[in-house]
């Protein structure tokens, strides 16, 4: 599409983009307004409201894993030995 598309045409796409985001980023907004909606009907009186961007993940923003408990990476360990016969 790249090798076809005139730098004119390009930017009159990025110009509609920045007006009305599409793809992934739009989605993620779709979902912030929800989530914001959600934690704003059952937020405590007095607590400020949660906004849109409240609502998302950012790009590059990482959760954290619960940390496991030795026994339950012994058992993992094992079954995947178990698997490969050893």
């Amino acid at each position: 599409m790249m090798r076809e598309m005139s730098v004119h045409e390009f930017r009159e796409w990025r110009a509609f983009y920045d007006l009305e985001p599409f793809g992934e980023e739009r989605q993620d907004l779709r979902i912030g307004s929800v989530v914001s909606t959600l934690v704003n009907i059952y937020r405590k009186r007095g607590k400020p409201a949660v906004s849109i961007r409240d609502g998302t993940i950012k790009v590059g923003e990482q959760i954290a894993p619960k940390p496991k408990k030795w026994q339950t990476l012994k058992a993992i360990g094992a079954a995947i030995a178990g698997k490969f016969g050893r």
